[in-house]
């Protein structure tokens, strides 16, 4: 097999047709590569602006959490004073409470030992108690009579 420099004159027209198509065709593909990438550059355009809005909601969660969390804080603050202050209220109180009962106590104790006192009157001698004898001798006579 030869090849000849030659072409024929079929082949050089063919060659000036595909060059003078050549353009057109170029010009669709480069259409079509610029179509494309506009198209990428529209998916991108609209995921940057939908990422921007998520950010801005996020920022305004953030925001409203943060409220959230300063009115938590001074809710907390208050709570800690009036439960603080109630304690000590409540610490007063029982310690009123306390003495008022002590002091009861002490008052039922004073009218206890005032009545046995008054019954046995062991100031008196032993002649004159109705029970004759002293004041252990009487205690015991009462006790046993009980």
């Amino acid at each position: 097999m030869m090849f000849s420099l030659h072409r024929s004159r079929q082949e050089d027209s063919d060659l000036i047709d595909m060059s003078k198509d050549t353009p057109a065709i170029m010009d669709d593909r480069k259409n079509h590569k610029v179509q494309e990438l506009q198209g990428q550059v529209n998916e991108v355009t609209h995921l940057l602006q939908e990422n921007v809005e998520k950010v801005l909601e996020r920022g305004d969660k953030i925001d409203t959490l943060q409220q959230r969390s300063e009115d938590l804080e001074s809710g907390s603050i208050q709570f800690k004073k009036k439960s603080k202050d109630l304690r000590n209220k409540m610490c007063c109180h029982n310690a009123k409470m306390t003495i008022i009962l002590i002091a009861v106590i002490a008052v039922i104790l004073i009218v206890v030992i005032i009545i046995v006192l008054v019954t046995l009157k062991p100031w008196n001698s032993s002649s004159d108690t109705p029970h004759g004898g002293n004041f252990t001798s009487n205690y015991k006579q009462i006790y046993d009579s009980v």
